[in-house]
C-alpha cells in the first residue's frame, strides 16, 4: 500500500478519526491481538492420512528427575529448541510457556507460524497448531520414570493443513520436521547430562483413530475458549 501510495498525504484528511470518529489502532497493538484470536487448527481441518510420530530417550544417570527435567524443559524450552527453530519475542517479551500463550515461531522454508499452549500439567505440556501452521494437530511432551531411567517423550499428532504442505512434508518438509524433534530430544539429553539414545517411530492412524485424537484436541480448543470468555468478563 505504501509503493502505490495508498497514504494520507501531510495536512491531509484522515476520514477514519476526522468523519468517523473512530480511534485508528496501532499495528503493533492490533498484530498481537490478531495472532492471539486466530483459532487452533484441529486435527480435522487438515489433509490426508494423520500419522503418530514419536521420539523419546531414556535417560540414564542424569541430574534431574522425572518432575525436574519437566521444569527445566518448561522454563528453558526456547533455548532447547533447535538453531533451525527461533521462538520469537512478543511486544511484552519472551513468551512464557502458560495455557492459553500463543507463541510465534520461526521455521525453516515456512517463516513465522503460531502454537498455543492448550494443555500444562504435572509432567504434560500440548501445543495446539494455529490457523496458517503448515500442519493441523497437536504436540504433546512428557516426562516420566521408566525403571531406573527418566524418559522424555515427544508425541506429535499431525497432517498436512492443505494439499500445498502435503507436498512439501512428503519431500523436504518431512524431513526438517523429524530432524526438529529428534534435535529438540538431543538437547534435553545433553542438558540433563545423562546418558541415552533417542529412539523413533511412526505411524499411520485409522479413521477411528483420528476421531478420538480430534475429540481430544477439540476438548482442549474448546476448554480455552471457555477460559478466554471467562477472562474476558473478569
Amino acid at each position: 500500500m505504501l509503493t502505490d501510495g495508498n497514504v494520507i498525504t501531510p495536512g491531509g484528511t484522515n476520514a477514519l478519526t476526522d468523519v468517523f470518529g473512530v480511534a485508528a489502532t496501532k499495528l503493533d497493538d492490533a498484530l498481537p491481538r490478531l495472532v492471539d484470536e486466530q483459532p487452533e487448527q484441529l486435527p480435522s481441518h487438515g489433509t490426508g492420512t494423520l500419522k503418530l510420530k514419536r521420539y523419546w530417550v531414556d535417560i540414564h544417570g542424569g541430574q534431574y528427575d522425572a518432575a525436574g527435567l519437566f521444569d527445566f524443559l518448561r522454563d528453558h524450552f526456547a533455548e532447547l529448541l533447535p538453531q533451525t527453530v527461533r521462538m520469537k519475542s512478543g511486544p511484552n517479551g519472551a513468551p512464557s510457556l502458560e495455557e492459553g500463550e500463543t507463541l510465534t515461531l520461526e521455521l525453516p522454508l515456512r517463516g513465522d507460524v503460531q502454537v498455543r499452549v492448550g494443555e500444562l500439567l504435572d509432567q504434560r505440556l500440548t501445543l495446539l497448531t494455529v490457523a496458517g501452521h503448515p500442519i493441523a494437530g497437536a504436540v504433546r511432551f512428557l516426562t516420566d520414570t521408566d525403571g531406573d531411567a527418566v524418559r522424555f517423550e515427544i508425541q506429535v499428532y499431525d497432517r498436512p493443513a492443505s494439499a500445498v504442505d502435503e507436498v512439501i512434508m512428503r519431500t523436504v518438509g518431512g524431513w526438517l520436521q523429524r530432524s526438529t524433534w529428534i534435535d529438540l530430544a538431543q538437547n534435553v539429553l545433553q542438558a540433563s547430562g545423562g546418558e541415552g539414545t533417542v529412539q523413533t517411530e511412526e505411524k499411520e492412524l485409522s479413521e477411528r483413530e483420528l476421531n478420538v485424537v480430534n475429540e481430544w484436541a477439540r476438548t482442549l480448543s474448546a476448554q480455552l475458549s471457555r477460559n478466554a470468555t471467562s477472562s474476558g468478563r473478569d
